[in-house]
């Protein structure tokens, strides 16, 4: 049984992937409800999201065209088990449902053990370092809001990239 059930539908344009539940979001069945996290504040403040949504309301995160997921469904951080095949095939499953064109993972370390990437860096991920079930969406590492990371602030910017991705291809579908 999965710690948090994924929040999203299909035709959402971006989901976001973390590596598995904080033991808080497991305790209260909310995304990222940690009150040290900025995951919330983060999506307001490059303007994904409006000011008040946060944990409470992270199941309405569809109405903004936005969904989330954790790459390990079953632990809470802390479990050091390895991210397994079974585990990809389970996210490439359900993007293959919802059909985001943007994908983001949420921290370096998600976005390395997904892609069996040694060597990425915060911001866009190229295209031919992406396996099949990624090539035809934009995909991004964006630096984790865990307090824990003292990297943040520096690489905020893969956040507003994203943001900035995200406003355009949204512009584009309601041009459509």
């Amino acid at each position: 049984m999965a710690v948090l059930p994924d929040i999203g539908m299909p035709g959402v344009t971006l989901v976001i992937c973390g590596e598995q539940a904080g033991p808080v979001s497991a305790r209260v069945g909310h995304y990222y409800a940690a009150s040290s996290n900025r995951f919330w504040q983060t999506l307001h403040e490059v303007g994904l999201v409006p000011a008040g949504i946060d944990w409470r309301q992270d199941f309405s995160l569809p109405e903004y065209g936005i969904g989330l997921t954790d790459i390990k469904k079953t632990t809470v951080h802390g479990d050091q088990a390895p991210v397994s095949d079974a585990d990809r095939d389970r996210l490439f499953q359900l993007l293959a449902e919802w059909q985001p064109g943007i994908v983001a993972f949420h921290g370096l370390s998600v976005a390395r053990s997904v892609l069996n990437i040694a060597n990425l860096a915060c911001g866009t991920i190229d295209g031919a370092l992406l396996p099949p079930a990624l090539s035809a969406r934009a995909v991004f590492a964006v630096t984790s809001t865990s307090a824990a990371n003292g990297h943040f602030v520096r690489q905020r910017q893969s956040w507003e990239a994203l943001a900035k991705e995200f406003r355009r291809r949204r512009g584009a579908a309601r041009e459509n």
